[in-house]
């Protein structure tokens, strides 16, 4: 019986050719993908200030559609920030599960984080968000007491059944109007060209909520300048 070769298993390793194929693939979709993610801190500190926005209103319809005081926590877990608003007992203890729960920012603490300095800019020149005046057409008044996540803070957000936001003390349970509005900061945890992106949601006393956003805090060409995010 004479001797037959034996065909090449599939399972054997990768020809040079096959690999040479292979790396020039890669390189071919990183010049395509690479240039597309560009600097996390932007994207991350709009789409926060989107998802604050959002929830917000969505808490407010919450309250006029019920017809009731709700409560609203902004909770930290890892990477994470949520968004609740819960609904309350006569006794003024609240009700579980929470009407709303949502995420703030896909990742977002990666690349962002609340601020509550007064201004939100405090280190990165002369472009603070208390320059818009916008704001005072609006009617907002109210620096001196911003929302803050609840580990950080000594009220909660609130609405009333009309949907005036409140604040609710966290060891009394009181309930006081906010006068004038109150607002939210987002900062970017890197640099975008010069500075870091910022950004605030302001809610009035009157139950509007708006947002602003800049790209980059020590950059003022028209691409950098505040923009009202709609």
């Amino acid at each position: 019986m004479g001797f037959r070769p034996r065909a090449s298993s599939p399972q054997g390793g990768y020809t040079l050719i096959e690999l040479l194929v292979v790396l020039a693939i890669l390189a071919i979709v990183t010049m395509f993908v690479v240039p597309n993610l560009g600097p996390k801190s932007p994207k991350a500190v709009r789409s926060g200030l989107q998802d604050l926005k959002a929830s917000l209103q969505q808490a407010r319809g919450l309250a006029m559609s019920t017809g009731k005081n709700l409560n609203v926590h902004i909770v930290m877990a890892g990477n994470v920030a949520r968004m609740t608003a819960v609904d309350l007992n006569d006794d003024g203890t609240e009700k579980a599960p929470a009407l709303m729960d949502v995420a703030i920012g896909q990742d977002w603490r990666r690349y962002a984080d609340f601020t509550t300095s007064d201004p939100p800019i405090a280190e990165e020149g002369g472009t603070a968000v208390k320059d818009l005046a916008a704001l005072t057409t609006l009617g907002f008044s109210g620096w001196a007491s911003p929302i803050k996540p609840d580990a950080d803070a000594t009220s909660y957000l609130g609405f009333s059944p009309q949907g005036a936001p409140q604040f609710v003390d966290k060891g009394t349970k009181a309930r006081s109007a906010i006068s004038g509005g109150t607002w939210v900061g987002v900062k970017g945890l890197t640099i975008k060209d010069k500075g870091l992106p910022y950004g605030c949601v302001f809610l009035l006393e009157n139950g509007l909520v708006t947002a602003y956003y800049k790209p980059d805090a020590l950059l003022t060409d028209a691409p950098n300048q505040w923009q009202r995010l709609e």
